[in-house]
Parts: C-alpha cells; structure tokens; sequence
C-alpha cells in the first residue's frame, strides 16, 4: 500500500502487488490484501484504491473477489515513482462504500 509523491497523483493510497509467475494463483494477493486493509483501517485509513492492467484476469478476479468495485480505465501518474510526466493507463477499482466518481479521489 503506498501514497504517491507525484503531484498529479491520486490523494489517497492504493494498492498494489507483483508476483514471480511460479506464486501466482495461489491467494496470497488476496490474503495480503485483507492484512493490509484490516491493520491500516485500524489506524484510520478508510479509502483506498487499486489499480491494475486491464488485460490481467487473475488482478481483476481477486479485486472482485475482495467486493471491489470497477471504476473504469484511466491514465494516472505517479505509479512508477517517475518525477516527470510519465502517465499509467490502468483499470480502477474502489473498495465497497467508495464513490465511483474518481475525480473525488484525484484520479
């Protein structure tokens, strides 16, 4: 989970995950990710979201499975730590509870 430093980016933290090939499919996302929201909620972080390739399945699934909702595909900057304009076109997700709206979120 991470804040993004770059000044187009979105004003909350997202989620985000990469696995070797041969630890993929096995719901290790998907636990990590329920860790990561149960401590940070605990702590007052309420909204965040998630970004994925629109292509990746497996991503999609386990957003899907966490009751995520999909906002879409947008371009945001800011994902690979790059200071300059380099912008990610990703599909966007928001927890339950969550506008859809994106634009509320800086995205």
């Amino acid at each position: 989970m991470k804040l993004r430093k770059h000044p187009k980016a979105p004003k909350m933290p997202d989620i985000g995950f990469s696995f070797v090939p041969g630890y993929t499919g096995k719901g290790y996302a998907t636990e990590v990710v329920n860790a990561l929201l149960g401590y940070f909620e605990g702590r007052g972080v309420k909204d965040v979201l998630g970004f994925c390739v629109p292509g990746n399945e497996r991503s999609k699934a386990m957003f899907r499975r966490l009751g995520w909702m999909e906002s879409g595909v947008r371009d945001v900057y800011g994902l690979r730590d790059r200071m300059d304009d380099g912008v990610d076109r990703v599909l966007c997700w928001v927890k339950e509870g969550m506008s859809q709206d994106l634009e509320e979120y800086g995205v």
